[in-house]
C-alpha cells in the first residue's frame, strides 16, 4: 500500500478498476465503497497489476484478453448510496431479489404467501413443538425402561 499519492496519480474521473484503471488512489492504496475490489483482486492476482506497480521484469506480459474472463460480471452497485454515513445501501431481501434462480417466478409466490400465512396466524408456527416434546419424552422413557 502507497500511502503517498500525490497530483497526477489520482484521476480527476476515479476508476472503479483503481490502480488498474489509471487511478492510484483507488484499491489497493486506498478504499472507496465503488472500487471493484473483486475484479481488481482477480485481474491483480493474474498479473495485470505487475507492470503497474512493479515493471523490474520486462519480459513480462499481461494477457489482456483476460480482462474479459476473470470478472465478476458486476460493474456497479445495483442500488445507490446514502448521503449520508454509512453511506453503503440497504442489503438487499433475500425474498424479492433475483438470484438467477430459474424457480424464482414459481417459487416467489408460493415463499410470500407462505410469508403472509406465518404472520396473519404467528400461533402456527408453534405446531411442531409438542411434536418434538412428545419423541423427546418417549425417547427418554425408553431408556430409562430395563432391558
Amino acid at each position: 500500500i502507497n500511502t503517498d499519492i500525490k497530483g497526477a496519480l489520482c484521476s480527476p474521473t476515479p476508476s472503479r478498476l483503481g490502480v488498474l484503471g489509471g487511478d492510484a488512489c483507488g484499491f489497493p492504496n486506498g478504499r472507496r465503497l465503488a472500487d471493484d475490489i473483486v475484479e481488481i483482486e482477480l485481474l491483480a492476482v493474474a498479473g495485470a497489476a505487475y507492470q503497474v506497480l512493479d515493471g523490474r521484469d520486462g519480459s513480462f506480459q499481461f494477457d489482456a484478453a483476460l480482462i474479459n474472463v476473470l470478472t465478476d460480471g458486476v460493474n456497479k452497485n445495483d442500488m445507490p448510496f446514502r448521503n449520508t454515513f454509512p453511506y453503503v445501501a440497504q442489503a438487499q431481501s433475500g425474498q424479492a431479489h433475483w438470484h438467477m434462480n430459474p424457480y424464482y417466478g414459481v417459487l416467489l409466490p408460493w415463499i410470500q404467501k407462505t410469508g403472509h400465512f406465518f404472520n396473519a396466524n404467528p400461533l402456527t408456527g408453534l405446531l411442531p413443538v409438542p411434536l418434538v416434546v412428545v419423541s423427546f419424552l418417549l425417547r427418554r422413557r425408553r431408556r430409562q425402561m430395563p432391558h
